[in-house]
């Protein structure tokens, strides 16, 4: 359930290190219609057991697509490109239109969305202008003068991709959750050397018979992987739909976190938004014992 007592509780710890060791964390940019529940693809709701971990998991964005131009077709103008049902404008196009350029005309497409003739009209742009405008979002173009990028979205109202600036981070929550009640949770914890094809997050079949005999979850060894870091070894625990009378919870904005370059292994485990939040219940304390 939630309750929002668990941010002044954050003020017991003598810091924001010590807090995070009283609780469990999920991070996301979902809903959720006001409370936690598991996922429906396999039934855990998943926590970590620090705000790093957890945040690791908010993405910077709905998500990421794959825009590019070779430097021979700078000069072009940019050709009509299509996807989804109904039709809507996507790529380079689709971010074209975003600028405000006006749209093509007269336009033939195949049976992939892409123009195979369409009419241009005054102050239709060319390739280069997009690029120019990406590089200024701080997309860097290729060294051979062309442009190959992941580049961050969002969806607009109409269901067409708006690019975002390479900076760009989406708001999400941190989920802070305390345990009411004891938890029976089997652990599937295994330090072995894995393949990527191999996590304990994929053994569906394990979980549903565990939950059937009882169990309120599952630990298990994961990785995440880390735009720096590559993958970053944590446990998470996974509750079944059944165990969640066990647990509360309250929620603080949060982003998606990386470490430092630096390295993983000394850092805090702390991210700025926890230690911020503990912060608070410390000033609120001071300022309520006056």
């Amino acid at each position: 359930m939630s309750d929002v007592s668990i941010l002044a509780e954050l003020a017991r710890y003598d810091d924001a290190e010590a807090a995070v060791d009283g609780f469990l964390y999920h991070g996301t940019i979902e809903d959720f219609g006001g409370a936690l529940r598991p996922s429906p693809y396999d039934g855990c709701l998943w926590l970590a057991e620090a705000p790093t971990i957890a945040q690791t998991y908010i993405p910077t964005s709905l998500g990421a697509m794959s825009l590019s131009v070779e430097a021979h077709e700078l000069e072009r103008p940019v050709r009509p490109e299509f996807s989804g049902l109904p039709a809507r404008p996507s790529g380079l196009y689709a971010f074209a239109l975003q600028m405000g350029f006006p749209p093509a005309s007269e336009i033939s497409c195949d049976f992939l969305g892409l123009a195979q003739s369409f009419a241009s009209p005054a102050g239709y742009p060319r390739y280069a202008a997009i690029v120019e405008k990406l590089t200024a979002m701080g997309y860097p173009p290729d060294t051979g003068g062309g442009f190959t990028a992941w580049v961050k979205y969002e969806r607009g109202e109409d269901g067409v991709e708006v690019v975002q600036p390479a900076s760009y981070q989406r708001e999400g929550r941190l989920f802070i959750v305390d345990c009411v009640a004891e938890l029976r949770l089997a652990d599937l914890a295994d330090e072995r050397e894995r393949g990527h094809m191999e996590s304990d997050s994929q053994r569906l079949d394990a979980f549903r018979r565990l939950e059937a005999r009882g169990f309120d979850g599952v630990v298990i060894d994961e990785f995440r992987q880390t735009e720096r870091h590559g993958d970053v070894g944590h446990r998470s625990i996974g509750l079944f739909a059944g165990a969640l009378g066990k647990i509360r919870y309250a929620a603080i904005p949060a982003r998606h976190f990386d470490w430092a370059e630096t390295g993983v292994s000394d850092a805090s485990k702390a991210t700025p938004e926890f230690a911020a939040a503990w912060r608070n219940a410390i000033d609120s304390r001071v300022g309520g014992s006056r």
